[in-house]
């Protein structure tokens, strides 16, 4: 039978303190419980911690329609704006749902890894981590207000937990008053306050109207058998240990065959494609070899064939988009009544100085590039406009 050592910890353990309370059950019998050092604790199978609900705290939020509630990545991202520390520090756990809303929770990731190196570092790897305030019973309409040996006050209105200052003598704790507050159509029909100071809140009952009751403080031992979920999440899940299982590993070394046949499949695919396409390209090289007498650019069959095609075109004497004469008439078409200052050519490339404006040398470059020449063009402020035309290599 299994035997399960339960810790309460709290936000001093392990470094202000190395002793918290703990339980050791075994099934449903509590078996023994105490005090100590992580050297004298029992031996047990698992390890599960409670944290002490300061360590949390809780939000309520709203998903689109269709959104899972235990989608721990979306309620992240609708809670993001309201959070006031980053998010990257910050671990979120959905809990349940309560309306057409989400109650969560955010625990420091940096306190969550501190408990977990610290368990492993002791050869007690944790197995849950839980709250207190999600183990507590039941209590309709009725707020608990819970303080321990002088501890923190804590509250919890049913849904969540909130931790409360400790109010002047004869005032209420400031956040108890907010969130009464922000409550006004969920107000308690009552207050219990368990191991509460005698000198606190007595002014209650008569400021709020509602009967206040006192109550034994709070025993963890008692939420033991309490359902509560578990606040490791997602990478810190603790995974079951599959690979002592025959079975499993037979189906990994089914898995790993495979496995190995497909990649080798695989291979043998590339190898057969690179070969084919090896066997393509020779024929390609071979071809223009022969159509152009020369080895250069064969490995570029459309530059290779525009060429061709411009050898053939000067033959029977037509001109080439670079040459002086249709750079001239591309520039008619474009500035039919433009008054030309001076023109200069030379290689391929027509500069021209032209009076115009600023937006009249846009027009031209746009003009120009549609019809396949590039225009670069520099104007001054007397209306002088330099421009510099050349005919856009084809691929």
């Amino acid at each position: 039978m299994s035997r399960t050592l339960y810790l309460h910890t709290d936000t001093g353990w392990p470094h202000q303190h190395l002793d918290c309370p703990w339980s050791l059950v075994e099934g449903p019998h509590l078996v023994s419980s105490g005090r100590d050092v992580p050297k004298r604790w029992p031996q047990a199978t698992e390890h599960v911690t409670i944290l002490s609900p300061e360590q949390l705290v809780y939000h309520s939020v709203k998903l689109p329609p269709g959104v899972n509630w235990k989608d721990a990545n979306a309620v992240a991202m609708a809670l993001e704006d309201r959070l006031v520390d980053d998010l990257g520090r910050l671990v979120v756990i959905p809990l349940r749902q309560q309306g057409d809303g989400v109650v969560c929770c955010t625990v420091q990731r940096l306190r969550l890894e501190q408990l977990l190196a610290s368990m492993q570092e002791l050869g007690r790897p944790l197995t849950r981590v839980e709250s207190l305030a999600e183990k507590l019973s039941a209590a309709p309409d009725a707020w608990r207000i819970f303080q321990n040996d002088d501890g923190p006050l804590w509250l919890h209105d049913g849904i969540a937990a909130l931790e409360l200052d400790t109010p002047a003598v004869g005032e209420l704790p400031v956040a108890l008053v907010l969130r009464r507050a922000q409550a006004l159509d969920q107000s308690p029909a009552r207050v219990v306050l368990h191991g509460v100071t005698p000198t606190l809140f007595e002014g209650l009952e008569a400021e709020w109207g509602i009967p206040v009751q006192r109550a034994a403080a709070l025993d963890w031992r008692s939420t033991l058998a309490q359902p509560s979920p578990n606040l490791l999440v997602g990478d810190w899940m603790p995974r079951r240990q599959l690979m002592s299982e025959p079975a499993f590993k037979k189906a990994l070394l089914v898995i790993a065959a495979c496995g190995f046949l497909l990649a080798l499949m695989g291979v043998a695919s590339l190898g057969k494609a690179w070969w084919s396409i090896h066997q393509v390209k020779a024929e390609q090289l071979a071809f223009w070899q022969e159509v152009s007498g020369s080895a250069d650019d064969t490995d570029q069959p459309a530059r290779q064939l525009q060429r061709l095609w411009q050898a053939a075109r000067a033959r029977v004497g037509e001109s080439q988009p670079n040459e002086l004469v249709p750079v001239l008439a591309a520039l008619s078409q474009q500035l039919p009544q433009a008054q030309l200052t001076s023109l200069d050519y030379e290689q391929g490339r027509l500069i021209v100085v032209w009076s115009g404006t600023a937006q009249d040398a846009r027009a031209l470059e746009a003009g120009m590039q549609q019809r396949g020449y590039t225009a670069v063009t520099q104007s001054s402020n007397n209306g002088v406009v330099t421009t510099a035309l050349v005919a856009e290599e084809q691929p």
